[in-house]
């Protein structure tokens, strides 16, 4: 079961590298600050600063010793499943001497994603395996822990992601960071319902004449239905 999800993840993402924007377009790195291991580290450092003053309201002197300053040294930071854009972001914000390893189950997005960091590449391992494998490998084999893991969008797509969750975490060196998102079902109803339709239908994603027909399909559901319509 394992085998066939990542065997079925990884063609979708060999298929369609997301979010295959232009190679030569330039995503806005300014908006992607939530990525960088800098931000996460000052998160930690006021919600330690916040939780040390709410210890003792009355003793103002626990923030005059709390120093929130980041760790000066280079840091080792994962990106699990990049993707083609991540990694550009990525090395944007990340200081120079911080060392970032990129990794997707697609060579095709590691490719584009190299190919898009130009002569920032240099400065990134790209890394092309299943995240759950590797980290087990690692842990196995008592390598060097990281000093921040970035997982966005990666876990809901794993055989077993509790056990992926467990992995990242036994990567992680003591009192550093992580960030993970994996979306909401609920807010995603809508597109498993048309999923659901359209393999009703028989329609391949991987044959161009049925995206044609899919895509028609949709617009023309859009345009019938107002609550799609405005999603699309």
């Amino acid at each position: 079961m394992k085998d066939a999800i990542t065997a079925s993840v990884a063609r979708l993402y060999e298929t369609f590298p997301y979010p295959r924007y232009p190679l030569l377009a330039r995503p806005r790195w300014q908006e992607g600050y939530l990525v960088s291991a800098l931000f996460a580290a000052r998160l930690r450092s006021l919600d330690q600063l916040g939780s040390q003053i709410r210890s003792d309201a009355s003793d103002h002197r626990h923030a005059a010793r709390y120093d929130p300053a980041p760790r000066q040294e280079a840091l080792t930071i994962l990106v699990g499943g990049s993707g083609e854009i991540l990694p550009y972001i990525v090395r944007r914000w990340e200081p120079w001497p911080n060392r970032v390893l990129s990794l997707d189950l697609s060579r095709a997005s590691l490719i584009r994603a190299r190919f898009r960091l130009g002569p920032l590449a240099p400065r990134t391992n790209f890394v092309h395996a299943e995240l759950g494998s590797w980290l087990e490998r690692r842990v196995r084999e008592g390598a060097t822990q990281f000093d921040h893991i970035d997982a966005y969008g990666v876990l809901h797509h794993m055989a077993n992601p509790s056990q992926a969750l467990e992995l990242c975490a036994r990567s992680l060196a003591p009192g550093v960071t992580m960030r993970l998102m994996v979306y909401n079902s609920p807010a995603r109803a809508w597109i498993h319902e048309i999923q659901a339709i359209l393999r009703i239908l028989r329609v391949s994603p991987f044959v161009a004449t049925d995206r044609q027909f899919a895509r028609r399909l949709i617009e023309n559901l859009g345009h019938t239905l107002q609550s799609l319509g405005e999603r699309l």
